[in-house]
């Protein structure tokens, strides 16, 4: 086990959308820190095993890419194995450090605030906001924290994907984390101050939820205390945002389809929907019992360990009794009262479908100038893709991909939550932002042929959002944050010259470009729900842009979100997606008129993933409008064509400002007015607007000091053999930003020469990662047993070894490792001694041996995972590695791996493995079993050169039932073996001669196999049962039968 995976041992995220949980896991024997990728070593043995199949880690459902460094389960740490084990056929995707950050401090009086110098600026607002959610949150929950928090901020999405704060790869819907190891907070500032605030609190309730739990205990309090996700998610949410539009159109949806969960079967759902339904449970209380209510529920359930006696002492109802409080109460503020609002089937053709339990996603549509072509954002493969829908004369449209994100370093994450997708005027082209190495880039590609034209990235911009065509398509506008904060900007596509528009801590979003070419309309929260003094900011309404006189005028101020503007073919008129009336639906504005009018006015709304994904797009010549809206668990597209007469219903912009929840305006004072389809809902700054912010003068810069400190201590003890009592003892330490990490590992015998001892050091802060171990570990073997004595040989192993690896993106990498161990032997006699009843010990010494290695891997792992694990991309590994002095040895070993998506549940999985070893010492491969070759159930097949395939199709068992039943599954399989290489009568052949003619067509020196299995999924590993049939293709022999424990490849 790598130093890497032993620090992973000693701290497990369990990670949805954000991180809520940290577990120390203890050793039961403190063990070396390493095993060594290479030879297992026996002396005066010439012939050492070396091929072994690691355990993978692997979730049961919505499995992410893992982090190299993180692939190792946690188990292991109770495993007794040599230090030298076979190659590791490890695989997984790297987390690359393309900055070096600066770190430093600005220390408050309840938080220590990491940040760089790059977002010094949006730093120091973020402390004298931390300062006012603390006072807030320690009020409602009556409950303060000792100790300073750690607070790590980003200046982006891009860099805080590079975190080490946990080793988890972030995905684009990770906006926050909270671990409870060192109690760090860690979030990216990414351009909107009002959704920073939003994460921020939600993750200080986190930080107050795990103080309260542990209430400076030791970690051992979550072993007794295991919340479901809801309950910890959905509060964080509440009492940070209160309630709002989007987690009322998840409710409204449940609510229409009678599919809204009971709170008993919350408690297993680990999805989005804790979230969303969580935020509306603890509303519900919040709102009914008053907002203290939940820390005292909170506290009630840490004291009895149980949830559901919580919610009994403190509001009298058990689970059965809350669930039909909390839907009555949903109803209310969820179900429009109008029964006239229509579905969007009703005035729209729907151009998606869901193609699969896991194709929820159709997003972001851009629909061409002509209306006739829409690109748009899907996850019908598990991954996320751009597809291209495009009519054809009968009316019907047909769809074909574009790109597919998250398998290659041009696209390596698809940017979709806050940005749009724009087209040419001329409809040749189309504009969309992707992650790309270190930078986010923006592609402008030819849809027709897939060509990509330009690709442009810019250093001093940390992050890009929604690029949008100059009328002439010559330039794009879009949104650049730096610093933490987001502005506009222009880019020529000629010269690429980078024009800045503002420069302000406002938030831009959605920019579009006027058909004249002379303004700019897009979406901001400089408004007036916005006190830059207070740094509270409201809504985001609708604003120009003009070149001529670079002034920015508001053409909104509605009471709720105004975002995703779109020009009329002539520029008279912007429509734009709106929930001022309790339900996001589409409108259009005259601007001159300063006139609203609805163009829908449906039920289910129009609406993206979040509050401000763009749900809606209007064609350049004025016909037709694509939107998205929530229906039954999935957004799906509709395409409507627009009448030629303007909608009768209008208002004036001036007429609209805040409500206050009764069903028409009151600040309207006469009608025509807009009706609020729901109860108003207060904006979230009002939980706010009562604390004060941090004085300016109290916030105190300091050093930031990379010294590891102790993370965490796991003990344990075991009897057993020559050493008797060994007590194990393994520290971890590291710094802050868990750049710089040291483990000491320690097995305590009787006797202080024979404790194994490892000291092992790990720096990854920097793209090339490094590290070193030291380490004694001693091993005794039995030779004989008699009534009076009993004979030992001792082997001591005590060297070096160091390992640095190089990731040249998320999907390859480089590793490189060298070492010097020397092995000393002992020959011992334990015999009783009569004559003073003690027992004598006699040693013999045997010698020892000295050796060197090195080595070197190129690793490659694109893959995509789905309930029966990977389920598409490829896997790679090419490693060599050279034993010197007294061994004597050169490997070479290949493992290549692709997956083919069948239909989302099922996989066809193809593995070619072989090896070759070559000079004095030769290493010889023992192939066959339950990881190799399933026509043995042992390491049958022996020679310095192997050769390994394997074809398998992974099914569920259950294919009737969902995805959550996938955990029991099914697999039939083809397995192919050979080895070879020396000359060993009866054992093993020099050379390899795969068929025979002679008798008939069949299997010569190659094995084959086929057969089926069953797999029980437990999340991190598999309990294995097949049943295999060797044959050499002309007969076929008795079945093999073997249980296993372990994964797939």
């Amino acid at each position: 086990m790598c130093l890497s995976d032993r620090l992973q041992s000693l701290r497990f995220f369990s990670q949805k959308r954000r991180i809520f949980i940290t577990k120390v896991l203890a050793s039961a024997i403190a063990m070396p820190i390493f095993k060594w990728h290479g030879a297992c070593v026996k002396l005066k043995c010439k012939i050492a095993r070396t091929f072994k199949i690691k355990l993978k880690r692997r979730r049961v459902m919505n499995q992410k890419p893992k982090n190299f460094l993180n692939a190792v389960m946690p188990a292991l740490m109770l495993a007794a194995a040599s230090l030298f084990a076979q190659p590791g056929y490890y695989f997984g995707q790297n987390k690359v450090h393309y900055k070096n950050f600066d770190w430093k401090i600005f220390r408050t009086e309840h938080f220590d605030i990491h940040y760089y110098t790059e977002e010094a600026g949006a730093a120091h607002d973020a402390a004298r906001m931390a300062e006012r959610g603390y006072d807030y949150l320690s009020e409602v929950l009556e409950h303060k924290i000792e100790k300073r928090i750690p607070l790590v901020l980003y200046a982006s999405l891009n860099d805080f994907q590079q975190t080490n704060v946990v080793q988890e790869m972030l995905g684009d819907g990770t906006r926050g984390v909270t671990e409870s190891l060192k109690h760090r907070v860690a979030l990216p500032i990414t351009g909107s101050y009002r959704e920073f605030n939003h994460v921020l609190v939600h993750e200080l309730v986190h930080a107050f939820q795990f103080d309260i739990i542990f209430n400076g205990k030791s970690q051992a309090s979550l072993a007794r205390f295991d919340p479901p996700l809801w309950f910890m998610e959905g509060m964080a949410e509440y009492l940070s945002v209160g309630m709002d539009n989007t987690t009322r159109m998840w409710m409204r949806d449940g609510l229409l389809a009678d599919k809204l969960l009971t709170v008993e079967k919350l408690n297993s759902t680990f999805d989005i929907r804790v979230y969303r339904l969580g935020e509306s449970l603890w509303n519900f209380v919040g709102e009914t019992y008053g907002k203290k209510k939940v820390g005292q529920i909170l506290k009630t359930a840490v004291n009895f360990g149980n949830v559901e006696r919580a919610f009994k002492t403190q509001i009298d109802m058990d689970f059965k009794q809350l669930t039909p409080a909390w839907h009555e109460a949903a109803r209310r503020q969820a179900l429009p009262v109008d029964s006239t609002l229509q579905s969007p089937g009703q005035i729209a053709q729907q151009i998606t479908s869901q193609e699969g339990y896991f194709h929820r996603m159709n997003l972001v549509p851009a629909v061409s100038p002509d209306g006739k072509r829409i690109v748009y954002v899907a996850n019908k493969n598990l991954t996320d893709e751009i597809y291209l829908l495009e009519q054809k004369r009968d009316g019907k449209f047909e769809d074909r991909r574009l790109i597919r994100g998250g398998q290659s370093r041009d696209f390596e994450s698809l940017r979709f939550f806050d940005t749009t997708i724009g087209w040419s005027r001329d409809g040749s082209r189309i504009a969309f932002v992707s992650k790309s190495g270190k930078d986010d880039a923006i592609y402008v590609m030819d849809p027709a042929s897939g060509v990509i034209m330009h690709k442009l990235t810019f250093a001093e911009l940390n992050g890009l959002v929604s690029p949008s065509f100059s009328p002439k398509g010559d330039e794009l506008v879009f949104v650049g944050i730096s610093g933490g904060r987001s502005d506009l900007y222009t880019v020529d596509l000629a010269d690429k010259k980078l024009r800045r528009l503002t420069q302000d801590r406002f938030s831009e979003l959605h920019p579009q470009w006027s058909p004249d070419g002379k303004a700019i309309v897009f979406a901001t929260d400089r408004g007036a729900g916005t006190d830059e003094s207070k740094l509270l900011y409201g809504d985001n309404d609708l604003a120009v842009y003009d070149f001529a006189t670079k002034e920015i005028t508001l053409l909104t101020e509605l009471s709720g979100d105004a975002i995703n503007p779109q020009w009329s073919a002539d520029g008279s008129e912007v429509a734009f997606v709106s929930d001022h009336q309790g339900i996001p639906n589409i409108y259009r504005l005259n601007v001159a008129a300063k006139q609203i009018a609805p163009i829908t006015t449906l039920k289910t709304g129009v609406a993206g993933i979040t509050e401000t994904t763009p749900a809606m797009s209007w064609s350049a010549d004025g016909r037709v409008i694509v939107f998205s809206s929530f229906v039954k668990g999935s957004w799906q597209l509709f395409r409507m064509e627009l009448p030629s007469s303007t909608p009768t219903v209008s208002y004036n912009v001036d007429e609209v400002t805040s409500g206050n929840g009764k069903d028409q305006d009151a600040n309207c004072p006469l009608p025509p007015c807009p009706l609020l389809w729901l109860p108003a809902i207060p904006d979230f700054n009002n939980l706010y607007a009562g604390y004060n912010l941090a004085s300016p003068d109290s916030i105190e810069p300091r050093k930031y000091s990379s010294t590891p400190k102790l993370d965490g201590i796991a003990l344990g003890a075991l009897f057993g053999g020559y050493f008797g009592t060994v007590g194990g003892l393994q520290l971890s330490f590291s710094d802050m930003m868990s750049n710089h990490n040291i483990v000491l590992s320690l097995g305590l015998t009787r006797d202080i020469r024979n404790t194994d001892i490892g000291v092992g050091y790990l720096n990854q802060g920097h793209r090339l990662g490094y590290g070193f171990e030291t380490f004694q570990q001693r091993n005794a073997y039995g030779v004989f047993a008699a009534p009076t004595a009993n004979g030992f040989v001792t082997q001591t192993y005590r060297g070096v070894n160091g390992f640095a690896y190089y990731p040249f993106s998320r999907f390859s990498r480089l590793e490189v490792s060298a070492g010097l161990t020397h092995v000393s032997q002992d020959f011992v006699v334990e015999s009783l001694d009569f004559s003073n009843g003690k027992i004598r010990r006699d040693k013999q010494d045997l010698g020892g041996v000295s050796f060197g290695q090195v080595g070197a891997a190129l690793v490659y792992d694109n893959t995509a995972y789905g309930p029966l694990g990977p389920i598409s991309g490829r896997r790679s590994r090419i490693e060599i590695q050279r034993a010197t002095n007294d061994f004597k040895f050169t490997t070479v070993i290949a493992d290549y791996r692709k997956y083919f998506n069948v239909n989302n549940r099922s996989v066809l999985a193809y593995r070619l493995l072989g090896g070759a070893s070559f000079d004095r010492d030769a290493q010889v491969f023992r192939i066959g079993g339950a990881y190799t070759f399933r026509g043995t159930d042992r390491a049958d097949l022996l020679g310095t050169n192997f050769l390994v395939q394997n074809i398998e199709y992974r099914f569920p068992l259950l294919p009737f039932l969902p995805p959550t039943a996938d955990f029991l599954s099914g697999v039939t399989f083809a397995d192919a073996a050979a080895a070879w290489g020396i000359d060993v009568p009866g054992l093993i052949k020099e050379k390899f001669q795969p068929f025979s003619t002679q008798g008939g067509f069949h299997l010569q020196d190659l094995a084959g196999a086929f057969g089926l299995g069953a797999r029980l999924n437990l999340g991190y590993l598999s309990l294995r049962y097949d049943v295999a049939w060797p044959t050499d293709l002309k007969n076929i022999s008795k079945p093999v039968k073997m249980f296993s424990i372990g994964t797939d490849f």
